[in-house]
């Protein structure tokens, strides 16, 4: 088994070091979160930023003013404290005892002794402690050190709700296959670019986690939500090329033509230009269910309303607003929240007013040419300025509501 263990541990060492890579390309952006983490586990006892050499909140504001980020040293300390912190939080919870979780203890251990020993380790007396650690280390390694702060900052999850959220995302959309897809093309696509689509599925399960939180709570079965969702969302996944027409979305094709490149399967790069659009299908499988239409037929009106009702430009622009402070990731957090809710309401109520018309959102959009027009009004008024703050985007979500759902 020695060649095998070998390889966990160096596969551990590889993952580490590429969260550390995209850190790196995001440590100004994120300095601001990063501060607050660092203050936040000061506060707690958790960390002691001066025998860390951690930067002072003077040093801290030097850098913003500068444009510059924590250095990579500096993230990997945060890196260790945002893994043990994790760590201890999951032990203290239930998690470790979910049978659901016992995957995380079996693939900890080289294949010969899972085949020999598969049963006696369900008894192994460090159990708790090995899912907790490696659920632990498989979270911060994939979504980063401030991946579970930031999600408890919007609201008081509790560490046992973030972990299965996020066990439930990651399999549904089978992010591993994505991201080992990405890591594949190591030396063969520059090294940015490739930290670049690593991202791109981070944010997908960050926000498909914050949509099984707020959806599935309280959790009983990972694994019931998991087969639930998980056929229909791979389907939908491998048609979303189709779905999300490059054509009809400019954003799209452009960000498609910067991922083709040489050495660049195809089809990959198609499907990661389109993630930005995969979010919403858990949404999107609900709003079919018990219903005449496939999901297929579904999915296809879903978009459509989202181009004509220019939500997808609405949901860009939510996303460019600034995240400089606490308050301000979180009111961008919960506008872009709300806005998939409207989608998803907007989509149900065309559904339940078309009698089965699979063209449902043809023949509703039709029905309300009075109060699209006014909702034009608004958004050409809108897209008539440079910049975009919260309160005027704001204003736009709740004149849609007054307009469509009145």
């Amino acid at each position: 088994m020695t060649d095998e263990v070998g390889h966990l541990v160096l596969r551990n060492n590889v993952l580490q070091t590429q969260i550390l890579a995209i850190k790196r390309l995001e440590a100004a952006s994120m300095l601001s979160t990063h501060a607050r983490m660092i203050s936040h586990m000061e506060k707690t006892g958790e960390l002691n930023r001066e025998i860390e050499y951690l930067p002072s909140e003077t040093q801290i504001n030097e850098r913003r003013l500068a444009r510059q980020g924590l250095t990579v040293p500096e993230i990997a300390v945060l890196l260790a404290y945002s893994k043990i912190s994790l760590d201890q939080a999951i032990l203290a919870t239930d998690v470790p005892d979910d049978a659901d979780f016992l995957p995380v203890l079996v693939n900890y251990f080289p294949k010969p002794l899972q085949q020999r020993f598969g049963k006696q380790m369900e008894q192994h007396q460090l159990r708790r402690e090995i899912i907790a650690n490696q659920l632990a280390n498989q979270i911060i390694n994939r979504m980063g050190t401030t991946f579970v702060f930031r999600l408890q900052e919007e609201s008081p999850f509790s560490a046992a709700d973030i972990a299965r959220a996020w066990w439930i995302a990651s399999r549904v959309f089978d992010a591993e296959n994505l991201w080992g897809q990405i890591e594949a093309l190591d030396n063969l696509i520059p090294a940015d670019q490739q930290m670049e689509m690593m991202v791109l599925v981070r944010t997908l399960i960050e926000r498909v986690t914050r949509w099984v939180l707020r959806n599935k709570r309280p959790f009983t079965s990972v694994n019931a939500v998991i087969e639930q969702y998980a056929g229909k969302v791979q389907a939908l996944l491998a048609r979303l090329p189709a779905l999300v027409d490059a054509r009809q979305y400019p954003a799209v094709a452009e960000l498609e033509a910067r991922l083709s490149l040489p050495n660049m399967p195809q089809e990959l790069a198609r499907v990661l230009a389109r993630l930005e659009f995969a979010v919403p299908l858990m949404d999107i499988i609900e709003i079919s269910e018990g219903g005449e239409l496939s999901l297929d037929e579904v999915a296809q009106n879903y978009f459509q309303l989202g181009r004509n009702l220019q939500l997808d430009w609405l949901r860009d622009a939510i996303t460019g607003l600034p995240r400089d402070n606490r308050w301000q990731s979180l009111a961008r957090s919960a506008l872009r929240d709300d806005l998939y809710r409207l989608h998803r309401k907007l989509a149900k109520l065309a559904l339940s007013e078309a009698s089965g018309d699979k063209a449902f959102a043809d023949a509703w959009l039709a029905k309300r040419r009075n109060e699209l027009e006014l909702c034009y009004q608004m958004f050409a008024e809108l897209q008539s300025f440079s910049v975009l703050d919260l309160a005027m985007l704001s204003a736009g979500m709740r004149e849609l509501n007054n307009h469509l759902l009145a």
